[in-house]
């Protein structure tokens, strides 16, 4: 429910701030503040040390450009559309996955899956 909610709030946000850099950094902020402050009351110690910090940072950098193309696309086009389109991610994920790495096997399940995420954003841009 909060991941469906989650885009119509964003867009009646930007409806009255129509800056989508704006609202990814408060976001972003938003979580850091909450992710820090719960990582110091379960386990105040430091972190360790760790050479994958590298990809995490550009792991992030990532995820922060795609919710700025999220919430650019949500300022121009009514999330009746948007919303659908950037539902399907996970298909897309999982085909690169398929090609880079080979580790996702294609089951009658997984076909299934994508039959009824193409279908539903297909009705969804055909009702809208």
């Amino acid at each position: 429910m909060l991941r469906g909610a989650a885009q119509p709030i964003v867009k009646l946000g930007l409806e009255s701030w129509p800056d989508a850099f704006a609202a990814t950094t408060v976001g972003y902020v938003a979580s850091a503040i909450v992710l820090v402050s719960v990582r110091r009351v379960v386990s105040p110690a430091p972190l360790p040390r760790d050479p994958r910090v590298l990809w995490y940072c550009v792991i992030g950098l990532c995820n922060g450009l795609s919710v700025v193309f999220l919430y650019t696309a949500l300022t121009h086009g009514p999330v009746t559309v948007v919303a659908p389109l950037m539902a399907t991610y996970p298909l897309i994920v999982m085909g690169l996955n398929r090609v880079i790495h080979g580790d996702r096997a294609l089951t009658p399940t997984t076909f299934a899956g994508i039959a009824i995420s193409v279908a539903g954003v297909a009705v969804v841009l055909a009702a809208g």
